[in-house]
């Protein structure tokens, strides 16, 4: 029993320097192709992404650092493909539009963010759910729902 007291003391330097080191989980854009990643690294990227692309509102950026050449998109206004996404999102700039994040989260390989996306030109904001799926590093996949706030709503709660 005496000694375990002692091998706690002999053992503590080894411990708190095993413990001092420096976890390196951040990675590096771009992130195509997919490699592994643990959850907190996934929430990381993701994270990264949505300040590309809503907080910059920097959609090339956003989309070469973190989509393949054959990302596949769902939006029945965009063809699937890294290009025709950058092509689609052409409109967003911190000069036409403005995003405020009302919600986001990252669950296993799904992502989403629901946003509130107003339009400089001044016509009625749209509710924007997007969701994602990853594959290890990478967000290969988008699908999106999107309304416009109707002019003459009957419901009073907001869509955010």
């Amino acid at each position: 029993m005496r000694f375990l007291p002692h091998l706690a003391l002999l053992l503590n330097p080894f411990i708190i320097a095993a413990g001092a080191r420096p976890a390196n989980t951040k990675l590096q854009a771009p992130y195509c192709p997919p490699r592994p990643v643990t959850t907190a690294q996934r929430r990381a990227i993701f994270d990264e992404f949505v300040d590309k692309l809503y907080v910059e509102r920097n959609g090339t950026r956003a989309l070469l650092d973190h989509t393949p050449e054959d990302y596949i998109q769902h939006n029945p206004f965009v063809l699937s493909g890294r290009d025709n996404g950058i092509e689609g999102l052409s409109f967003v700039s911190p000069d036409t539009v403005n995003f405020t994040i009302a919600r986001r989260g990252v669950d296993g390989t799904l992502a989403f963010i629901h946003t509130r996306l107003d339009r400089v030109n001044g016509t009625q904001p749209t509710a924007a759910i997007d969701l994602f799926r990853f594959e290890g590093s990478c967000l290969v996949e988008h699908w999106d729902v999107l309304q416009e706030v109707p002019e003459n709503a009957v419901n009073p709660l907001d869509m955010w």
